[in-house]
């Protein structure tokens, strides 16, 4: 346990120190571009490793580590499709606005009290 925990923290410090690389990198020609693209997916891959690494031992692997690394393509799929699902969240929140004064609108009309379009736009914002 204390060699999984001593893991985690050092592939979780390389990974924050390889983020702050990360931004840090300019992107005015294509080469910096592949190599930006490079240093992210390179940290994506390292803090997914560590962390399923971590996942694989508490499901009792024998060699936590080599699992996750067998499984590393699968848990990058994951993690895109979970940054997806977070950023078509945000899109939906977004575009919820409109629909949201139009709503308020409609309660208005139909209840004969008025309804403040923030109160229902907060209820939409707390439901996302």
């Amino acid at each position: 346990m204390k060699q999984i925990a001593a893991v985690q923290l050092v592939g979780n410090a390389a990974a924050l120190m390889l983020g702050y690389y990360w931004l840090s990198i300019g992107e005015a020609r294509i080469g910096f571009l592949a190599w930006s693209f490079t240093v992210a997916l390179f940290t994506a891959a390292l803090f997914l490793w560590t962390h399923g690494a971590g996942l694989a031992y508490g499901l009792n692997s024998d060699a936590p580590f080599r699992t996750a690394f067998r499984r590393l393509p699968v848990l990058l799929v994951a993690a895109i499709v979970v940054l997806l699902l977070y950023v078509a969240i945000g899109k939906l929140q977004d575009a919820s606005a409109d629909p949201a004064f139009r709503l308020a609108s409609w309660l208005t009309l139909k209840f004969r009290k008025p309804v403040k379009p923030a109160t229902v736009s907060r209820i939409v914002s707390a439901t996302f």
